[in-house]
């Protein structure tokens, strides 16, 4: 029996309810359908009362709550939440003045007082909004109860039923009253409880964040000394910057890695009376392209140390067929290699010879304020379609020309204004109005105007350039 009418309770409760409404919500419409239960049970007691001492103006009046009851439940039902709300406020002020004008002080309506001042607070969310309303049913109900006083009863209630009317009125009053505070204190408690939760959730997640933020710290540390390491190692493997340095005074040489280690890199070596130098852009940045520049300087020197090829083209040819058979263990085809701007100086004839794989050879005359353009051969040395034997070409240099040999890093950061490709014609112009600058001090002015350009934007890409004036 007793599973019954918790079952029953339960389903009164829950009515109504559905999963669009969010927590506090289901709640107040919980707690509003046992307080119209409540009311049912009231009215059906008093009105059974008021029937059987034969009176019917009490039994009709003590009707008035399961009215509204149904009117709430077929409100909420049909998704109506709101109007529900609006109906039972005004249900209260007008059941609670009727009573008061209508019976007067005997009727015990004073107990409704406190549930009736707090029922705003359970209708409506909205601070505001339920202050002011419960402040407006205290005044109703103030006003009506001295209106009651000084102008009626309409209807009497002999000394004989007052008893009634006051236990029924006393219980009516104290359930609601303990209905509405439960609701109150049981929400604050599972605010309290969710709270809490979040709370320890959060602890606990900020305990995980950070063990992962040191074991992310540990790894970088690692990850970064590792990559300085190897960025020793590159650059031991890769003596061109200081190899060029030694041998012609007046010249400059810019590598600005996108990553701690790069993918371009300059090459030198010394064979006779001849100066062989290059700037090499690998596929890729970073590691990876450190590596494949590792690979492709090694090739370089077998080329011209062991295998004795010191011609420009035949250098970058026999490169290619190096390369390619470096790669060619792979399951798949490999396109990894290089564009180089490969020269070799002869230091007796001060002639030079060079050849280029996608990368071109600026000059600037001595005297001069334009650029000459040697363009390069459109294939890289690596996999690339149908091979073409390289073409090398005969410069004949005067004292004061310049040359610039260089990757595609710089002029393609993006940057400036309007965050734009820095682009090839404003790399020539620009190199063009610092030609009459001593060569170390161009390395400083293409460091600031790179800067300059990229500003907040990531670099892109590796930066290569070799100057050498003669």
């Amino acid at each position: 029996m007793l599973s019954k009418v918790i079952e029953l309770w339960s389903k009164i409760s829950d009515n109504g309810i559905n999963d669009t409404l969010d927590f506090d919500e289901k709640k107040r419409i919980r707690i509003l359908n046992k307080v119209m239960f409540i009311n049912v049970a009231l009215a059906i007691i008093g009105s059974s009362l008021d029937a059987a001492n034969l009176q019917f103006e009490g039994a009709l009046v003590s009707l008035y709550p399961i009215t509204l009851s149904v009117v709430f439940w077929v409100l909420i039902n049909r998704g109506f939440y709101a109007a529900a709300k609006w109906v039972t406020l005004i249900f209260i002020i007008t059941f609670i003045s009727s009573i008061s004008i209508g019976f007067g002080s005997k009727s015990g309506i004073i107990v409704y007082f406190i549930p009736g001042a707090l029922c705003p607070m359970l209708l409506f969310k909205k601070k505001l909004l339920s202050l002011t309303l419960s402040l407006l049913v205290i005044l109703v109900m103030v006003g009506v109860y001295f209106a009651g006083q000084n102008y009626g009863p309409y209807y009497w209630i002999a000394d004989s039923e007052l008893i009634y009317y006051e236990l029924t009125s006393l219980a009516g009053g104290v359930c609601l009253t303990i209905l509405i505070l439960w609701h109150f204190i049981s929400t604050n408690i599972a605010y309290e409880q969710v709270i809490l939760t979040k709370n320890t959730v959060l602890k606990e997640t900020n305990q995980l964040i950070e063990k992962q933020k040191l074991a992310l710290e540990n790894n970088n540390e690692r990850l970064t000394d590792s990559m300085e390491y190897a960025r020793k190692i590159q650059r031991a493997m890769l003596p061109g910057k200081q190899v060029l340095g030694s041998i012609f005074a007046n010249s400059f040489a810019f590598l600005l890695p996108k990553d701690i280690v790069s993918g371009d890199f300059f090459w030198a070596q010394s064979v006779g009376d001849k100066i062989l130098f290059a700037v090499a852009d690998c596929t890729g940045h970073g590691v990876p392209g450190a590596m494949v520049s590792v690979l492709c300087s090694r090739v370089l020197n077998k080329v011209v140390l062991e295998e004795k090829i010191v011609e420009p083209s035949g250098i970058l040819n026999r490169s290619r067929e190096l390369v390619i058979e470096g790669f060619g263990s792979s399951e798949k085809l490999v396109y990894d290699g290089m564009d180089i701007s490969l020269c070799a100086y002869d230091t007796r004839t001060n002639q030079l010879d060079w050849a280029g794989a996608n990368n071109p050879l600026w000059i600037i005359r001595s005297g001069k304020n334009a650029l000459e353009i040697i363009q390069p051969n459109r294939q890289p040395i690596g996999n690339y379609g149908a091979i073409e034997s390289f073409t090398q070409h005969q410069i004949e240099v005067e004292k004061g020309d310049t040359i610039y040999l260089f990757s595609d890093g710089f002029a393609d950061q993006f940057g400036g204004e309007r965050n734009k490709k820095y682009t090839v014609a404003a790399f020539q112009n620009y190199l063009i109005s610092i030609s009459n600058e001593e060569m170390r001090e161009q390395r400083g002015l293409l460091m600031s105007e790179f800067e300059r350009w990229r500003g907040d934007v990531d670099q892109l890409d590796d930066v290569c350039i070799l100057g050498v004036r003669f």
